[in-house]
C-alpha cells in the first residue's frame, strides 16, 4: 500500500512540475530561481523512484565560479552526497538543461554529452556519473547571458539511481578583460635582435622584467631609445608596445627562444616564443626591380650558415651551386641579377641553411617594374641639400619661390622657402607650439597665393599650421581640426573661397578650414558603411571648377568632391590597387591618375566613362603625382625605387625615369613647366630641379581646359557597374552629397648618381621584417612611429 501511495503522490508532483522530465536536469533560472517548463525527453517521466529519492536525498553541488562574464564561460560543477538508489538500480545516464529564457541563445557544444531535440544534454559517459561515494563532476559551458543572477539546479533520476535537488547560484556581469601579452615582430640590425611585444589590459602599476630562455636577458627593454630594466604600460588602459633589445649574437638566425616577461605587481608571467631570422646589413638594391644587378649582405647568421636561394616561390635567382657562407662576423654577402621577366608584384623569399635545417624567410619586398633610367639626356637635373626631413613642396605663383615642409622627429620641424634656380634655402619658418610648448610637426603643404598664406598639415596635431608666405619667420598659427580629422596629411587650397581642405589618412574624412578666420568649419565624410573610403590620401584641386580629387589608401577607390556644389561626391572603382596614394587630374582629357605604392604603377581612369584606361609601370613604390599642363606630363615620385618617372599624358607611356636618390617623397611643377622634387633620405635630404629641356611645349592654355570635351566616346555618361561587370573598368558611382560630419645649399649638376645608402635601422632584409613565430612566418611592417 505504501508503495502505491507513493506512486499516487509522485504522479501528482510530476503533474505539478510538468515538463521537468525524468532526467537528471541542471537548469539555469534567471532572477527568481523558479524552474521553467520544458518538454520531457521522449520515453521519460518522473517515476516513483525519482519522487522518493527526491524527498530523501540531500546532495550538494558547488561551482568553481560564482561570477562569469556576459560572453559566457566554462563552469566546473562538482556534486557530492548523492545517495545510491534505494532499489539498487545503477545510474545509466543523466541530463543537463540550460534554460536560456527563450532569447534565441545557441546552446554551446559540451564535452560531457550531446544535446537532443528537446534541448536536454544527455550525459552517459561513466566518468561523469556519480561514483560509489556519491561524487560527480563535469564542465558546463555557459552561453552568453544578460547581466543578472542565475541558479544551477539538479533534478531527475529516471536514468537510474536516486533523484536529487541541489542548487547553486552565480552571477553574470561585465568582467575586466584579462591582461595579455604577445609577439608583435622581430627586427634585426647590427646583429642585435629587437623583440617587439604588444600588451593589452595590463594593470596600471605593472612592473615588467624580461628573461630569455629562463635567464636574465642579455640586453634590456628600450624606452624612448634608452635602456631600462623595468618597464610599465603606456597608459591607464594598460596598452603596451615596447621592445627587448638583445645583445649581438644572443639570438642568431634559425635559433628558437622563449622570452618570458614577469609582472612583479601580481607575479604573472607571459611566455613569448620566437625564432630569430637574418637581417640585411647592406644592399646595393634600392628596390628589387626587373633586370637589376647587385648584392646583399645578410647578417645575424651563425658561422657556417649558408644563403642558398633568393627569389619568389618556385624560382631561385642564384646560379647553379651558388651560395654564400657566413663567416665569424655572422655575415654572408651574395651577388645576383633579378631576371628582366621576373613577375612584378611577387613576394621575394630568402632560403638559408643552418646546420641540418633548411629555412626561409620573406624578404619583405616585392618585384617591381624595371627601374632603369629612361631619356635622362632629355632632362636637365640639378639638386641641392635641404633641411633633413623634407616631405612635400608647393610653388608660390606670385614670387616663383618654393615652400617645403620638413620634419625630423624630435629634432626639427617647419617650412622652408627655396630659391627655384639655385635651390638654396632662403628662409625657414619655425615650428608652431602646443600649449605645453612642444613642437607641432608639419608634413603636407598648400598655399593661398592671393591671401599670402602657406598652409601645412599638423599630422599629429590633427589640424593645420598657417604661415605668412611673405615672412616665414612670423609666428605661425596652429588651428585645431575636428575629432574626425585623424592623422592630417594632404592639403589643398581653394583660392576662390579661401578654404583649405585637409585629408585624414586614418579615416574617411576631409577637414575644411576657413583661412580668412583661421577656423575649422566643416567635415566632409566620404564613402558609406557598405562602401567605405578609408584613408584619404593625396589631393589634386581644380581651381577652375572647385573639384577636389583624392584616393583611398585601402579601399581601391578614388573620389571627386564638388566643393562648390554641396560637396557632392563621385566615386571611381580602381580595381585591385595596393596602397593607392598619389592623385593627379588632367582637365583636358578628364583623366585621373592614381599612384599605387604596392603595385608600383600609375592607374589611369577616364572620369567621364568610369573606365580604367591603363596601368603604367613606374619605379618601385609610386607615391605622389603631379600633372604638368605645359608639357602634358604626369610626374611620379617613386619612394622605394629612388626615381621620378615621367608619363606622357597623351600616349600614356613612360617617357622618363630619373635618379632621385633615396626615398623620393613628393613632386610639383611650376607654371613654366619645370618640376621640383624632394626626397627623405636617411641623410642629406635633396631638393631636385627637373627641366624637360628635350621635350616640346604642348600647352594650349584655356582652350583645352574649357572645351569640356572628353576623348573618343566619353561624351555619354555610362551606367554605373560593379567591379564584377568588367574587371578592366572603374565604376562611376554618384552618391549625392558627402557627409557633413636656414642653410644655403649649393646646386649640383646631374652628373653622377646620388648615394642610395643603407636601410632604415631596425628593418629586416631590405626594408621589411620577417619573423618565424609559433610555426608561421610573420612579415613585419614598419610603423610611422614606435616607442623605444
Amino acid at each position: 500500500m505504501s508503495k502505491n501511495t507513493t506512486q499516487n503522490r509522485t504522479v501528482r508532483r510530476s503533474a505539478a512540475i510538468t515538463g521537468a522530465g525524468a532526467l537528471l536536469a541542471l537548469t539555469l533560472t534567471a532572477g527568481g530561481g523558479l524552474i521553467a517548463n520544458a518538454a520531457p525527453v521522449s520515453g521519460a517521466s518522473f517515476g516513483p523512484a525519482a519522487a522518493a529519492a527526491e524527498v530523501a536525498a540531500t546532495p550538494q553541488i558547488t561551482l568553481d565560479k560564482t561570477s562569469v562574464g556576459l560572453d559566457g564561460a566554462t563552469i566546473h560543477v562538482t556534486g557530492t552526497g548523492v545517495a545510491p538508489d534505494p532499489e539498487g538500480n545503477p545510474r545509466q545516464w543523466f541530463a543537463v538543461k540550460l534554460l536560456t529564457g527563450g532569447t534565441g541563445v545557441v546552446l554551446p557544444n559540451q564535452e560531457a554529452g550531446t544535446w537532443d531535440a528537446s534541448g536536454f544534454l544527455k550525459i552517459s559517459d561513466a566518468k561523469y556519473l556519480p561514483d560509489a561515494n556519491g561524487n560527480f563532476a563535469f564542465d558546463l559551458v555557459v552561453p552568453s547571458l544578460k547581466a543578472g543572477s542565475y541558479t544551477v539546479q539538479i533534478l531527475g533520476g529516471n536514468g537510474g539511481g536516486s533523484s536529487m535537488n541541489p542548487k547553486a547560484t552565480f552571477t553574470a556581469e561585465p568582467q575586466a578583460a584579462e591582461a595579455t601579452m604577445y609577439l608583435d615582430e622581430v627586427l634585426v640590425a647590427d646583429n642585435k635582435v629587437s623583440v617587439w611585444v604588444f600588451g593589452k589590459k595590463l594593470p596600471k602599476d605593472s612592473k615588467l622584467t624580461a628573461q630569455l630562455d629562463g635567464k636574465k636577458v642579455p640586453g634590456t627593454w628600450m624606452l624612448n631609445s634608452k635602456p631600462t630594466d623595468v618597464i610599465g604600460p603606456d597608459n591607464d588602459a594598460g596598452d603596451f608596445n615596447h621592445r627587448v633589445l638583445l645583445d649581438a649574437g644572443a639570438a642568431l638566425a634559425g635559433s628558437e627562444h622563449v622570452l618570458t616577461i614577469t609582472n612583479s605587481l601580481d607575479n604573472s608571467t607571459y611566455d613569448i616564443p620566437f625564432t630569430a631570422v637574418p637581417s640585411t646589413v647592406d644592399s646595393s638594391f634600392n628596390t628589387p626591380s626587373q633586370g637589376a644587378q647587385g648584392d646583399i649582405t645578410f647578417g645575424n647568421l651563425p658561422q657556417g650558415a649558408k644563403v642558398t636561394g633568393i627569389g619568389p616561390d618556385g624560382a631561385n635567382w642564384l646560379g647553379t651551386d651558388q651560395a654564400a657562407v657566413a663567416g665569424a662576423d655572422n655575415r654572408a654577402k651574395i651577388s645576383f641579377t633579378i631576371p628582366a621577366d621576373a613577375p612584378v608584384g611577387q613576394d621575394i623569399r630568402v632560403a638559408y641553411r643552418v646546420g641540418e635545417k633548411n629555412l626561409s624567410v620573406d624578404l619583405g619586398q616585392k618585384v617591381t617594374p624595371n627601374n632603369a633610367e629612361i631619356n635622362a639626356d632629355k632632362f636637365t637635373v640639378t639638386h641641392a641639400t635641404g633641411p633633413q626631413g623634407l616631405y612635400q613642396l608647393v610653388d608660390d605663383k606670385k614670387t616663383g619661390s618654393l615652400f617645403a615642409t620638413f620634419t625630423q622627429w624630435g629634432k626639427q620641424t617647419g617650412v622652408a622657402k627655396i630659391d627655384p634656380k639655385t635651390l638654396a634655402v632662403l628662409q625657414t619658418g619655425p615650428a608652431a607650439k602646443t600649449a605645453e610648448g612642444a613642437d607641432i610637426q608639419v608634413f603636407g603643404i598648400g598655399i593661398d597665393n592671393s591671401a599670402r598664406k602657406v598652409v601645412a598639415s599638423a599630422t599629429s596635431g590633427n589640424g593645420i599650421v598657417v604661415y605668412d608666405a611673405d615672412d616665414l619667420t612670423k609666428a605661425p598659427v596652429y588651428v585645431q581640426g575636428g575629432p574626425e580629422l585623424k592623422h592630417a596629411r594632404d592639403v589643398a587650397v581653394d583660392e576662390t573661397s579661401h578654404k583649405a581642405y585637409v585629408g585624414s589618412s586614418l579615416s574617411n574624412t576631409i577637414g575644411v578650414f576657413d583661412l580668412n578666420e583661421n577656423k575649422y568649419v566643416d567635415t566632409i565624410a566620404l564613402g558609406t558603411e557598405e562602401e567605405p573610403f578609408t584613408g584619404v590620401m593625396s589631393f589634386d584641386f581644380d581651381e577652375a571648377t572647385g573639384d577636389l580629387y583624392t584616393t583611398s589608401l585601402s579601399g581601391g577607390r578614388a573620389a571627386k568632391v564638388e566643393t562648390r556644389n554641396g560637396n557632392k561626391a563621385t566615386y571611381y572603382q580602381l580595381g585591385e590597387l595596393s596602397s593607392a596614394s598619389g592623385t593627379a587630374f588632367d582637365p583636358v582629357k578628364k583623366q585621373l591618375f592614381i599612384a599605387a605604392q604596392g603595385n608600383s604603377d600609375v592607374t589611369v581612369v577616364d572620369t567621364v566613362s568610369g573606365k580604367v584606361v591603363k596601368s603604367i609601370p613606374t619605379g618601385g613604390g609610386a607615391l605622389n603625382l603631379f600633372f604638368d599642363p605645359v608639357h602634358r606630363f604626369v610626374y611620379s615620385a617613386n619612394r622605394t625605387g629612388g626615381t621620378v618617372s615621367v608619363i606622357d599624358a597623351d600616349s600614356l607611356e613612360r617617357v622618363g625615369n630619373l635618379d632621385a636618390g633615396q626615398y623620393p617623397n613628393d613632386v610639383t611643377v611650376t607654371p613654366d613647366g619645370v618640376a621640383y622634387a624632394v626626397n627623405k633620405a636617411d641623410e642629406n635630404n635633396q631638393i631636385f630641379r627637373i627641366d624637360p629641356t628635350g621635350f616640346p611645349v604642348k600647352k594650349d592654355d584655356d582652350k583645352e581646359h574649357d572645351n569640356g570635351a572628353g576623348t573618343g566616346d566619353n561624351d555619354t555618361k555610362p551606367e554605373a557597374k560593379t567591379p564584377a561587370d568588367d574587371t578592366n573598368h572603374a565604376d562611376l558611382n554618384q552618391v549625392g552629397n558627402a557627409g557633413d560630419n636656414s642653410n644655403a645649399a649649393q646646386a649640383n649638376g646631374s652628373e653622377g648618381k646620388l648615394a642610395r645608402t643603407g636601410l632604415d635601422e631596425g628593418l629586416l632584409i631590405a626594408g621589411g621584417a620577417a619573423v618565424i613565430a609559433a610555426g608561421a612566418i610573420l612579415v613585419a611592417q614598419r610603423r610611422l612611429r614606435r616607442h623605444g
